[in-house]
């Protein structure tokens, strides 16, 4: 929170946290209350419930955050005393490459929702429809064009704001994985020095590294936990959006604009987890390279002490570290796949119930 204009930062705060986390779920659930015979188009429909599934899983999983926060930025104090220990040139320049690739997936993110937010947007408007058409009162926008483009400007406006809430949401488990990857390559370069120098020396080193493993545990039992809740509600979100988003892209879109749109719309969806399987598997390979560096050292001709410490260190680090998504099964990228083939599974099950002729569609 800012030192000046606190009242004002918290006004503006209370203002932006009610209209993504309250008012936007409900605006779509009072869409399909309040929508009227000649508006109940399927593929409208269909396009504002694959975003309403997500604005919820969206709106659960800042909440969940907004609880975690705290107890998130204790790891400040572990980054901090584990970025000290970075000073060979070498590890310096990992530390680096951390933080360009922490901006560039927070953009990726943003660029991946708001591609699918402006072309939902466009595409709406050219066929003279309001994005979602989500419900505001005293708003009608089938009355006047005025009205028409107000409630076209608020849907685009709320999904942006939804947009930057799930950059957040989806962003922080691939930072702070990284931040995990980036030490363990700095202690692997470590590692890979020790027994180059006196054996004095090799003894307090191998010590420091030995200390470093275990800020690393710590860092990790932190952002395990808190990452598995949020990780479990966008797998269940993202399999239900695709399975949603591919029967109304095969079924029902019949014009360009709403495929375009859908397919967008399965595209932003599905990233929201492939960093995380990517990069939690990548987690999995640089934690078990550990013991193998270890074992590669020049231990040999260092003193009895130094060996048995070694020996200790590396039954610590045979435990690789994983992420799992509600405590439930790791997060690799296996995972990945069954969610999309839950989602194909899913609109298998609904082609084959026959929505189109139950609905009496052509």
């Amino acid at each position: 929170m800012p030192q000046r204009f606190r009242m004002l930062y918290i006004f503006y705060a209370i203002v932006m946290k009610f209209l993504v986390i309250i008012y936007l779920p409900l605006g779509f659930t009072l869409l399909f209350c309040t929508i009227s015979a000649e508006d109940a188009n399927i593929s409208n429909l269909l396009t504002s419930l694959q975003v309403t599934f997500d604005v919820y899983g969206g709106s659960v999983k800042f909440i969940i955050l907004s609880f975690l926060l705290l107890k998130l930025r204790k790891t400040n104090v572990l980054t901090h005393r584990l970025d000290k220990r970075c000073r060979a040139a070498d590890e310096i320049v990992e530390l680096h490459r951390m933080v360009r690739f922490g901006q560039k997936v927070v953009l990726l993110f943003l660029l991946n929702f708001i591609s699918y937010a402006v072309t939902t947007f466009l595409g709406a408007v050219i066929k003279g429809h309001p994005p979602y058409a989500m419900y505001y009162p005293f708003l009608e926008w089938r009355r006047s064009n005025v009205e028409f483009f107000f409630v076209s400007l608020f849907d685009f406006f709320l999904i942006h704001l939804a947009c930057i809430q799930q950059t957040i949401n989806d962003a922080y488990p691939v930072v702070y994985i990284n931040i995990l990857r980036t030490h363990i390559k700095t202690l692997l370069l470590r590692i890979d020095k020790l027994g180059t120098s006196s054996l004095e020396q090799n003894l307090v080193e191998l010590k420091l590294c030995i200390k470093d493993h275990q800020l690393l545990i710590e860092l990790y039992n932190i952002i395990a936990p808190m990452t598995s809740i949020t990780i479990f509600v966008q797998f269940t979100v993202t399999a239900i959006c695709i399975g949603t988003g591919l029967i109304n892209l095969v079924v029902f879109s019949n014009e360009f604009s709403s495929r375009v749109g859908c397919c967008f719309f399965i595209i932003a969806v599905a990233m929201e987890i492939f960093p995380t399987c990517y990069y939690a598997q990548c987690l999995i390979d640089d934690s078990n390279q550990i013991s193998d560096v270890i074992f590669h050292s020049n231990w040999v001709e260092q003193s009895k002490e130094y060996r048995q410490l070694l020996i200790f260190f590396m039954q610590r680090t045979q435990r690789p570290m994983f992420l799992t998504a509600g405590k439930l099964f790791p997060v690799t990228l296996n995972s990945f796949l069954s969610i999309a083939k839950f989602s194909f599974s899913l609109y298998t099950l609904m082609e084959n119930m026959n929505l189109k002729e139950r609905l009496g569609m052509e």
